[in-house]
């Protein structure tokens, strides 16, 4: 809509239409595409994706309440020991413990451990990281 009420040309969502849209798609309690706002107010991706960037949408990150937040913390960072015995068991000739391994033991991703094994120098800079795909 223009400032003196008139449709603006090609505009085929109503003023309310777009502020529900950016409602939605800025609301942190739902999580919701531009996908699923093109299928529910029946455009395209596009016009969804230019009514937000002329409006100045953000969408932010939902917060988590704090306990959740240092659960998630303390569940997938390793502790100093965990790191120290990561190290141990890799550079152990006899475990023959896998990046893979330890990732499915420390319950963490492997890139996780393969950060910890390079900032502790078990790895040289360049080593690739077992597991991903290569282009």
């Amino acid at each position: 809509m223009r400032m003196d009420g008139t449709p603006r040309r090609g505009c085929i969502l109503s003023e309310a239409k777009e502020e529900e849209i950016v409602r939605r798609y800025t609301d942190t309690t739902i999580r919701v595409t531009q996908k699923d706002l093109a299928r529910r107010f029946g455009v395209g991706e596009s016009r969804i994706n230019h009514i937000l960037k002329r409006r100045g949408a953000v969408r932010k990150r939902a917060l988590l309440p704090s306990a959740l937040l240092r659960e998630h913390v303390l569940r997938y960072r390793l502790s100093a020991e965990d790191q120290e015995e990561v190290v141990r068991r890799y550079t152990d000739p006899t475990a023959r413990a896998t990046q893979v391994v330890l990732a499915k033991q420390f319950d963490v991703s492997q890139a996780s451990i393969h950060r910890v094994l390079k900032r502790r120098g078990v790895l040289t800079p360049g080593t690739p990281q077992v597991g991903l795909r290569q282009r």
